[in-house]
């Protein structure tokens, strides 16, 4: 739990409640999920991990909230007034209070009393106590009804299984807490603990011989699973350790009827009745079979071994015996089977979390504590335990057989894969969101991004870094978050900015590759990206010459397209880090390296001086040499080549530094000129450079004063128009932002660029024109992440553009001691953190925009759009003149046929107010195992297979109001307009 800043006032809290609050409303609406009652017909919230993390902020900000209201005194009298409430609880559950109520309908005090077998006056007084906790309701004197929440426990066997085991046994347990501890200060273990001192034996034992008891134990247990391992992608048979009646199994066995099962559990009973829960459909894939889990594995080869739940009962040096008990199981199986650890994990302390969250795991840990002497465990002490176990657990030089996962409780744990999934079209599932800085769920995920950096900005390397993070969207001027943090080399530089703002000015080396680009684009589009460099520059050609020695470049092949795809193939630079001259980079070799290597005879080396760079490298006191134009021209002509054009992507600032020279030379301008009447003038952008600013500011951020030790006053020639910019995070975002709106170029334009153009050799990982594309699946589908990364001196930088979202971010950063570490570690949390923010907003928004009915005034023609748990707005009715399309033209690809709209951005431009999906349609696809790769995803295959009168009949266009609400849609192929009901 995240210390108190001790400045939270009542107002700020309430107004948080309030976003929330509105939060959970949308949510709900967005998956059709009625509004929360106490009517004993509510419907229950949903238990997805969307709604349990709005749940948990909104549960700690009102608890919160109460807490400064109520203040301490009243604080403690509720507090301590809670053990004569659970007695009341418990008279209701020894009387059978919750089961005499009737489900429907009401029940007189005098007859609840004479069914229960209690007075009427006492029968009376603990149902009025309970009555204001929301346990049941007296809408008249003397009559009694059930609510949501008493009604909860007389219909839900998992609940009433939790409750009885909690106040049967955990409580009186409880109660002998501070006498085991006094009993045993240093020992914890199942017999020097609280429940053994309350029931003499320990827990186990206690089931043994009360077995009627042990089954509504194991239900109470299974209500705290969580398996969200991809189960998919394993095959052969999984070995459930301390499986008890292998309830897990069983379900896990008919959601993946791939695998097989064994239950091991030392219980006789338990595997009985395991044996007795078996149905037809997955008898022949679980068997069971009597085992302990603190003798060696037998059962092997295997394709997972599964402990769940058992870690946490059991004291440390137990666990250790456990988990080397399994080394066997692995060792006899294929390298990589997994050992699955499936158990709560506690945060560290002075974690980033949510009081409530916190609260749940600290009271398990305690449950532990009082029933088995045992704990819940950080994962730092699971590390430990397993280090301690066998050290190839965690050893990943040696990690040749020995994986292990942690399936934790957590607020951001992926699903398990399902057994069936509807496969999405490439791109946004729904419009891209607007008004992000009103959402709350988007204002919770940067308070969340906000505590967490500033919970590391103690130690390195936040707190040796200078940084600057802005988040922007096309549908808000201004920044809808920022953060801004000085380190001491900045605070106390005598030259330039002392304290960073949005509008400080850094080195944004790289990220320039974009915005020469960008101007290339905004000049002449991409019709030309085809054609030879050598079109343009035509002195390569003249300057190349035959070389035998090595391959160089052939420019006449090479094309403007290969360079700004990095697939040119031409070394990565010229000049910079060659060891041929004595120079900065040789000055970093051990002693004898930097005296031999240098390009001379006496050391032995003997190639043409002529080929030693004259330019483009730092010397040894690193300072920058740039070279002129006609010279880099002339020596990039012949740099080696690494690869044949078009073979495989490769880093290269040459490639850029000779699109830069491509476009002056196309123009008849500079770089600088160029984008300045072409981006800077029209956006009003009044810092951001294309080589060195005409002079330093009080916005310039120049750690501790050193121009050139910063690299800071680098001149670089023509490599600027690969890493020569500067700019502000102001002044960035709004580049971004243009880009994003095609505020200065072509639509079609821009969605060319936003293209994957080749990979890296791992589909997550992919190259574009200028960009490092990531991909990360959120719900189902896939979201292209389209970066561009800088570093130059002190200087690191990344821009993010996200145009799934319309969004994007920067990171602007200078250090002298941390280099770009921080860079490296901000945009995995940052990322992982919006993104299901950024989801959730973008589906509530396009249900509250487009769901609905929408019919005819004149014929039987009618549709209706909906949201759920899965991609796209879902078409669940589609009737045309009364004949139900859904059911005869769609059903033609399977009875069961899911039909989605996603956007295609065919009504852009000026045409707002209308908005166009066309129709993905297919039955649901099993996931294939994971070595079938061949047409596992069709979709795309299949769109716009239907038409009438040439046009698609799933090609659709919502009419909106100034506010984005649907208020008709046009079923372009019948020409028909329906209005919104």
């Amino acid at each position: 739990m995240a210390p108190d800043n001790g400045n939270e006032s009542i107002l700020l809290l309430a107004e948080r409640v309030l976003e929330n609050t509105k939060a959970i409303s949308k949510y709900f609406e967005s998956s059709n999920v009625a509004l929360p009652t106490f009517s004993p017909t509510a419907q229950q919230p949903p238990s997805t991990p969307e709604f349990e993390e709005l749940q948990t902020i909104l549960s700690a900000q009102l608890e919160d909230l109460q807490l400064l209201v109520n203040g301490p005194p009243r604080f403690y009298r509720h507090f301590l007034m809670r053990g004569y409430e659970i007695a009341a609880f418990q008279i209701a559950l020894d009387f059978d209070f919750f089961t005499l109520v009737p489900s429907e309908g009401h029940i007189s005090a005098e007859d609840l009393a004479n069914k229960a077998g209690l007075d009427q006056d006492r029968t009376s007084r603990i149902m009025r106590l309970l009555i204001t906790h929301r346990f049941f309701q007296e809408r008249s004197p003397g009559f009694f009804s059930h609510n949501s929440f008493s009604i909860a426990l007389q219909r839900d066997d998992d609940i009433r299984a939790m409750v009885h085991y909690s106040f049967d046994e955990m409580l009186k347990a409880s109660a002998e807490l501070s006498v085991a501890l006094k009993a045993n200060p240093f020992e914890a273990d199942s017999v020097h603990c609280p429940f053994f001192a309350r029931f003499g034996t320990p827990i186990f034992d206690y089931y043994k011989k009360h077995p009627e008891h042990s089954g509504r134990f194991a239900k109470a247990m299974a209500g705290w699973r969580k398996n969200k391992y991809r189960w998919a992608d394993l095959e052969g048979t999984v070995v459930d350790i301390g499986g008890g009646s292998g309830h897990v199994s069983m379900e896990l066995a008919r959601h993946f009827p791939h695998l097989k099962f064994v239950v091991q559990d030392g219980g006789d009973a338990m595997l009985a009745q395991g044996q007795r829960l078996l149905t037809d459909d997955i008898r022949d894939r679980i068997s069971f079979t009597k085992a302990s889990f603190f003798e060696p594995q037998k059962y092997m080869p295997a394709s997972a071994y599964l402990i769940r739940q058992c870690t946490h009962n059991w004291a440390d040096h137990d666990v250790v015996t456990m988990l080397r008990s399994i080394v066997p199981g692995l060792e006899g199986s294929p390298p990589g089977t997994p050992l699955l650890i499936n158990d709560m994990i506690l945060p560290e302390p002075v974690s980033q979390v949510p009081s409530i969250w916190e609260r749940e795991r600290r009271q398990a840990d305690i449950l532990m504590l009082i029933c088995y002497g045992a704990k819940q465990r950080t994962v730092a002490e699971f590390r430990a335990l397993l280090n301690k176990a066998d050290s190839r657990y965690i050893d990943a030089a040696a990690m040749r057989y020995l994986l292990v996962a942690l399936l934790v409780s957590s607020l951001h744990l992926s699903g398990a894969q399902g057994k069936e999934r509807i496969c999405p079209l490439k791109g946004p599932q729904f419009p891209a969101p607007t008004g992000l800085g009103s959402e709350a769920l988007f204002r919770n995920a940067t308070r969340v991004i906000e505590r967490a950096i500033r919970a590391n900005l103690t130690a390195a390397p936040y707190n040796e870094t200078t940084f600057s993070i802005g988040m922007f969207s096309t549908t808000d001027d201004q920044l809808l978050y920022e953060f801004h943090h000085t380190d001491p080399t900045v605070a106390t530089s005598r030259i330039g900015a002392n304290e960073v703002d949005a509008d400080s000015i850094y080195r944004i080396a790289s990220i320039t590759k974009i915005l020469t680009l960008y101007q290339w684009l905004i000049a002449d589009g991409d019709r030309k990206f085809n054609s030879p460099i050598s079109d343009f520059i035509p002195q390569l050609l003249q300057y190349a010459t035959d070389k035998d020695d090595y391959p160089a470049p052939s420019w006449d092949e090479i094309t403007v397209n290969d360079l700004a795809m990095f697939l040119a193939g031409i070394g990565r630079d010229y000049g910079l880090n060659d060891v041929a001259i004595p120079g900065y980079i040789t000055s970093l070799l051990p002693a004898m390296a930097a005296a031999v290597l240098p390009n001379n005879p006496e050391n032995g080396i003997d190639v043409p001086q002529s080929d030693d760079p004259v330019c483009g490298y730092f010397t040894s006191n690193v300072t920058y040499v740039p070279c002129s134009r006609e010279v880099y021209i002339q020596k990039v002509a012949n740099l080696a080549s690494s690869f044949e054009p078009s073979y495989t992507p490769s880093y290269s600032n040459a490639n850029f530094a000779v699109l830069g020279i491509a476009l002056e030379n196309m123009l008849g301008a500079s770089i600088q000129d160029i984008f300045n009447k072409s981006v800077a003038e029209p956006l009003g952008l009044r810092s951001t450079t294309i080589g060195n600013p005409l002079q330093t500011t009080n916005n310039s951020v120049i750690p501790g004063g050193g121009l050139t030790r910063s690299g800071w006053d680098d001149a670089l020639g023509p490599l600027n128009s690969a890493a020569g910019g500067f700019s502000t995070t102001n002044e960035l975002s709004a580049i971004g932002r243009s880009i994003l709106n095609s505020t200065l170029m072509a639509q079609a334009t821009t969605r060319r660029w936003f293209v994957t153009t080749t990979f890296v050799d791992t589909i997550d990982q992919a190259v574009g024109r200028g960009w490092e594309i990531f991909r990360v699946r959120i719900n189902g589908h896939s979201i292209d992440l389209f970066t561009k990364s800088g570093n130059w001196g002190v200087y690191n930088s990344v821009l993010f553009l996200l145009p799934a979202y319309d969004f994007g971010f920067s990171i602007l950063s200078a250090s002298s001691a941390a280099g770009g570490a921080l860079v490296s570690d901000l945009p995995n949390m940052i990322v992982n953190t919006l993104l299901p923010s950024l989801e959730m907003i973008t589906k509530q928004q396009a249900s509250a925009n487009f769901a609905g009915r929408y019919t005819s005034d004149t014929t039987n023609t009618s549709v209706t759009v909906t949201t759920d748990g899965s991609k796209g707005l879902q078409v669940t009715e589609y009737i045309v003149g009364g004949v139900d399309l859904l059911g005869s033209v769609f059903a033609l690809f399977g009875a069961d046929v899911d039909l989605r709209l996603v956007p295609n951005q065919l009504y852009g431009g000026g045409d707002t107010r209308r908005v166009g999906f066309s129709a993905v349609y297919q039955p649901p696809t099993a996931i294939p195992p994971k070595d079938e790769f061949y047409w596992p995803c069709e979709s795309w295959l299949d769109v716009d297979d239907f038409t009438y009168a040439s046009v698609p009949l799933g090609l659709m266009a919502f009419d909106v109001d100034a506010d984005g609400n649907a208020t008709s849609v046009r079923l372009v192929a019948l020409r028909e307009t329906l209005h919104r009901q």
